[in-house]
Order: structure tokens, then C-alpha cells, then sequence
């Protein structure tokens, strides 16, 4: 009888072991599956940074290209560059702006006009 009980016991001894080797287990799987959901959470706040980077940076065209879209030609975006305001009087310089500049402007207003076409499409 002695013999029976303490096989029993060995028994509930081995199966306890069992169990507690099956909750070391799962522990590892739930820290290995923590560690995974940080990485993706992780690479998550990453991706929504470059996004809203992306979207700040398409706000500025657009905001770049309602300003441009109000000049009707390269002489209101000359007469607006040589125009100074102090409070509710405007003043046209009495300079026009040099051919050199003039040029510079014009492949300016064509780089942002291009850059922004392409970032419509």
C-alpha cells in the first residue's frame, strides 16, 4: 500500500512537472510573442512618421501651388516680388528685376510647376 501511494505521488509529482514545463512554455511563447507585436508597433510609429512627413510635404505643394495659381503670368509673380507693404500702403519698388534674376525666377517657377505635376499624378 506504502508502495502504491508513493507511485501515486510520483505520479502527480511527474504530471505537476508536466504542467509547469507547459507554463514555462507558454510563458516563452507570450514573451516571444510580445516581442514581436513591439517590433511591429515599432515599424508601425516608424511608417506613420514617413507618412506624415510625406503629408506635410504634399501640403506644402499644394499650398505652394494655390500661391502660384493665382499669378496669371510671370509679371503679377514680378510685380508681387517687387512689391513691399507697410500697413495699408503697397509700394512697387522702382527697380525692375534684373534679367539674370528674371531668369532664375522662371526656372524656379518651372522646377515647383514640374515638381508639382508629378506629385499629382
Amino acid at each position: 500500500m506504502e508502495e502504491t501511494t508513493n507511485n501515486k505521488i510520483k505520479d502527480a509529482q511527474n504530471k505537476l512537472n508536466e504542467l509547469d514545463n507547459k507554463i514555462l512554455d507558454k510563458q516563452a511563447e507570450d514573451n516571444s510573442l510580445n516581442l514581436k507585436l513591439e517590433t511591429i508597433q515599432s515599424k508601425l510609429k516608424d511608417t506613420n512618421m514617413i507618412i506624415n512627413k510625406k503629408e506635410d510635404k504634399i501640403k506644402q505643394y499644394e499650398e505652394q501651388f494655390n500661391i502660384m495659381k493665382n499669378f496669371k503670368s510671370y509679371k503679377d509673380l514680378e510685380k508681387e516680388l517687387t512689391t513691399y507693404e507697410v500697413g495699408v500702403f503697397k509700394k512697387q519698388y522702382d527697380f525692375e528685376i534684373s534679367e539674370e534674376y528674371s531668369v532664375k525666377l522662371k526656372e524656379i517657377q518651372k522646377s515647383k510647376l514640374i515638381t508639382l505635376k508629378m506629385g499629382m499624378q
